[in-house]
């Protein structure tokens, strides 16, 4: 029994978030001539960039996922060491500057707006999902 609990508590130790690493990464998405791309950003600059078969994913990274879409640059090239001014392409568009995603206009002047369409069961949780639910637009 002492074992088990050791190996569980090895086990949890190893665990981190992705907002404790601060690492982002976008998994997936078109890059130039490269279909399924990843690319690695941490405090605002991209760290490696390139196919997903070369590029691995750290631990405790926050992910974001970019199949179906396309990375563009947002002023300079995206290049390791260069400031992360991203588009993510898709059926939305999203931009990143200087490794932060920056929000739609419509979502700056509702900000429960925001907090309703950014993924609330895996940033609030189940039950505070359901009683966002219930907050009328």
């Amino acid at each position: 029994m002492k074992r088990l609990l050791l190996l569980a508590a090895m086990a949890l130790g190893g665990c981190s978030s992705p907002d404790a690493s601060g690492v982002k990464v976008i998994v997936g998405a078109k890059l130039g001539a490269i279909d399924y791309s990843v690319v690695v950003i941490e405090n605002g600059k991209i760290t490696a960039a390139g196919p997903q078969s070369q590029v691995p994913v750290p631990k405790g990274s926050a992910i974001t996922r970019g199949i179906g879409m396309t990375i563009e640059p947002d002023g300079g090239p995206i290049e390791p060491g260069q400031p992360a001014n991203l588009i993510l392409k898709g059926a939305t568009e999203r931009k990143m500057h200087n490794g932060e995603w920056i929000a739609p206009p419509i979502l700056r002047q509702f900000p429960r707006a925001s907090i309703r369409l950014q993924e609330p069961l895996i940033r609030f949780g189940i039950a505070d999902h359901l009683l966002l639910r219930r907050v009328p637009f």
